[in-house]
């Protein structure tokens, strides 16, 4: 399949998908801290259920922060055959293309591993293999 198919308009901006990304990147950066401090203010059922929704279930259940991570994969996997068909549209040939996917993978990895504050301290009992989103994206990429 060609991923040029059914693009119409290369470059244009999917705004649906451009909200969703920045709406789940307001829980990630602060909208947590902010919603879950309503609590300590207001001190309500509704206050303490949204308190509530914005930790995690230990080992079973399922609340709204639970979704952030998985909603934002789903945005990186619907943004990619975009992304690819814009650059195979531009005259990129599909050997930059895997080429750029493969960087992309070592970046996002590193970062992770960057992240997680152990990567310097060149102790491998310390360093986790995929252990958080930024891996969970390059494995997914």
């Amino acid at each position: 399949m060609d991923l040029r198919e059914g693009t119409q308009e290369i470059g244009k901006r999917i705004e649906s998908l451009d909200a969703l990304r920045g709406f789940d990147m307001f829980w990630i950066i602060g909208g947590a801290w902010i919603f879950g401090n309503l609590h300590t203010i207001f001190d309500s059922p509704a206050t303490e259920l949204i308190q509530r929704q914005l930790q995690h279930v230990p080992w079973e259940g399922f609340r709204f922060w639970d979704l952030i991570m998985p909603l934002f994969l789903f945005i990186v996997g619907v943004a990619m055959p975009f992304s690819f068909a814009k650059r195979l549209a531009r005259g990129d040939s599909r050997k930059k293309l895997y080429m750029h996917i493969i960087l992309r993978f070592f970046i996002l990895f590193v970062l992770g591993m960057i992240a997680q504050g152990h990567l310097l301290s060149y102790d491998l009992s310390k360093i986790a293999i995929y252990c958080n989103t930024l891996q969970a994206i390059a494995a997914g990429y």
